[in-house]
């Protein structure tokens, strides 16, 4: 099984809200409207679902380069329906 997880932690401690841009806004979210985030999961899981193609890309426009790299040679290894569940 191929996947990215974001850390989850003290937000208090130096460099621990720098990131990617998503990843700044579904924390802020998190923190003041949980449901939005909920639902927007809910969301995003049936674009995997139903689009997974789609759901693949948005991952990767996220991740570090080396990250990137990892997933697109797992995709060329095991196909991206197998990626993206």
């Amino acid at each position: 099984m191929v996947g990215t997880t974001a850390g989850a932690g003290p937000h208090d401690r130096p460099g621990a809200r720098e990131g990617s841009r998503s990843d700044l806004l579904l924390l802020g979210l998190c923190l003041r409207r949980p449901f939005v985030v909920r639902l927007a999961m809910f969301g995003w899981a049936k674009v995997a679902l139903f689009a997974p193609s789609v759901a693949q890309k948005s991952l990767a426009e996220d991740l570090s380069e080396p990250d990137r790299q990892f997933l697109e040679e797992e995709v060329q290894r095991r196909g991206g329906h197998e990626i993206v569940r």
